[in-house]
């Protein structure tokens, strides 16, 4: 055969193969230019999307100016309940695009890419680049599923760019690339401190693939950075730091349902068919050739997982879900803690140990993703974003099982099969996207240029809780957030007092004006202060457009009838002067 003959076999063969895979790009490039378009006209938005954006930014300005980050609750700051990295990353970004939503969304953005790249270059390991672009958009098109938390003012896209790489270089067969796995998995625990967890089935692989010595070697490079960093913040802050991230933390209530069967609910909206793919897969590989025994011990599981969620109600505030998909998900759910048992059990047994190094990774991770995940949303305050590690596990998850199954299988129809199961994820999700809802108009942006203007005649110090960025564009200074507010008053909180102080701030009448929403901020304002003007919207303008979606409406500002010497003049009988119509 000539070269040109061969070479277009070659290629023939090429096509054969990959068609199906090359049709399924094509609803894939349909969501991703959908999610590009949205995410474009989203970074150019001044205001906040989230509420939490514009603390983000105050927390940035705050590194800027070489302030403190951990202070104790005081009038003007309370920080978040994150460690540094985002804040610290966002201010080092603003020495060349400015500190403003432009810079941190574009910051939040090429992370969220380099996780879907991430997935192109683990699934390429394995064989298909094509799949790979498959799975990674299908993380991509989970936006709508994670509260739209991609591209905003937070640590969720780059910490998720940082954690993916560490993952899938801890897949690759090289020293130099699990040096690199450890050092980003050090660097991404700045982001989150859960991540640290990741480390767990990240050195058993590395120690079952390439032994001990180089299981020991990635615990340290991983590990010493990381513990490191913490035991210096923790001297400097003066002990305020793991108050913040552990203290605080611990202080908030659990909410049950959101763990399950929350969480494999909201799963299963995003990602559930490559997810279940995936899953299969791994089920399949790991059922594969058992006793009957052990056969029917991994069933009879499934078959009682799969009771207990049919028994479980439906939640209200959930999409309601078809009890057959209940059903199915419990069976799955205890097919696969029986694979995991067999899994263990097999490499417990094995002569060869290395061998199983894959099913390890994939177990691991997938039950630190899922577990963690969970948790978080059980957490009092957890919202959507926290499932975003999960979707891009299950999004891998997928990919490798597409790979692995045409493998295994090596039938005509398996390629088909599993392309086709993206293709109605990309139409699942393309469904779930209401550009509309998310994406902000000139009237969000009109409106919010005026409440600036009206900001700027505020006498200050200005308080502003549920926007803190609003003063900062207005001219005044920032103070401090209304969820790091809740986080420091919740029962149990390291600093009891610290409500009482900043109550005792609002009847001295410290700020020159008080910016709340339709309802008081749980502060007393009213006590002390008294209703100024009131910022008119035209329908939903400027709502944020995802999380909690409070938005400025009344001003407060001081009361002269109502102030310290007011009360102490009429606490003796002495008569107050009326007080002044208000502006």
């Amino acid at each position: 055969m000539s070269r040109t003959g061969y070479a277009q076999g070659l290629m023939s063969n090429s096509l054969r193969k990959h068609w199906p895979d090359a049709v399924a790009l094509i609803p894939a490039a349909v969501l991703l230019t959908t999610l590009i378009s949205l995410w474009a006209v989203r970074m150019r938005y001044p205001f906040d999307l989230e509420w939490m954006e514009g603390g983000m930014l105050v927390h940035a300005l705050r590194i800027q100016r070489g302030q403190a980050l951990y202070p104790a609750p005081g009038a003007d700051f309370i920080p978040y309940i994150y460690p540094p990295g985002y804040a610290t990353s966002l201010a080092l970004a603003a020495k060349f695009g400015g500190l403003s939503y432009a810079t941190g969304r574009a910051l939040s953005l090429a992370g969220t890419v380099a996780a879907a790249l991430a997935i192109v270059f683990g699934t390429a390991q394995r064989g298909s680049v094509l799949v790979g672009l498959l799975g990674a958009v299908t993380f991509l098109g989970c936006y709508p599923h994670s509260g739209a938390f991609y591209d905003l003012v937070r640590l969720d896209g780059l910490m998720m760019g940082v954690l993916a790489w560490s993952l899938v270089l801890g897949m690759v067969r090289n020293p130099r690339a699990a040096d690199g796995s450890a050092l980003l998995l050090a660097l991404a625990f700045l982001f989150k401190q859960h991540v640290a967890l990741f480390g767990l089935p990240l050195m058993a692989t590395i120690w079952l693939r390439d032994g001990r010595q180089a299981g020991l070697r990635f615990a340290a490079l991983s590990a010493l950075p990381a513990l490191g960093f913490t035991v210096w913040l923790q001297v400097v802050t003066g002990g305020t730091y793991l108050d913040y991230l552990l203290k605080v933390a611990a202080s908030h209530p659990i909410l049950g349902h959101r763990i399950f069967p929350g969480t494999p609910n909201e799963l299963g909206w995003a990602v559930g068919l490559v997810g279940v793919m995936a899953v299969a897969a791994f089920l399949w590989q790991s059922l594969h050739g058992l006793g009957e025994r052990a056969r029917s011990l991994s069933w009879g599981s499934g078959a009682f997982f799969g009771f207990v969620a049919g028994a479980i109600p439906h939640i209200p505030g959930h999409p309601p879900v078809p009890r057959v998909l209940v059903v199915l998900g419990g069976m799955i759910l205890g097919l696969g803690l029986a694979a995991l048992v067999l899994q263990v059990r097999a490499f417990v047994q094995s002569t060869d140990r290395s061998a199983r190094w894959l099913h390890v990774y994939a177990a691991g991770i997938a039950v630190v993703a899922l577990g963690t995940s969970a948790l978080m949303r059980g957490h009092h305050g957890g919202y959507l974003n926290v499932q975003i590690q999960s979707f891009w596990v299950l999004a891998l998850g997928g990919s490798l099982a597409a790979v692995e199954l045409r493998r295994r299988l090596n039938t005509a129809w398996v390629a088909p099969v599993t392309a086709l199961v993206f293709v109605a994820q990309f139409g699942v999700q393309l469904g779930a996207l209401d550009v509309e809802r998310l994406q902000p108009t000139a009237e969000d942006e009109g409106a919010g240029y005026r409440l600036v203007a009206q900001i700027a005649e505020l006498k200050g110090p200005v308080l502003s809780p549920l926007a803190p960025w609003l003063p900062v564009q207005a001219g005044h200074e920032p103070h401090w957030h209304l969820i790091a507010w809740w986080d420091v008053t919740h029962p149990g909180s390291p600093w009891p007092d610290y409500e009482e102080e900043c109550l005792e701030r609002v009847r001295n009448q410290e700020w020159g004006a008080i910016i709340s929403g339709k309802r008081p901020l749980q502060l007393k304002e009213q006590d002390s202060y008294q209703k100024g003007q009131t910022f008119r919207y035209r329908g939903r303008a400027f709502t944020p457009r995802t999380g909690w979606t409070a938005r400025p409406t009344t001003v407060w500002i001081p009361d002269p009838k109502k102030s310290p010497e007011a009360k102490a003049k009429k606490s003796k009988g002495t008569p107050v002067a009326p007080t002044p119509e208000a502006p």
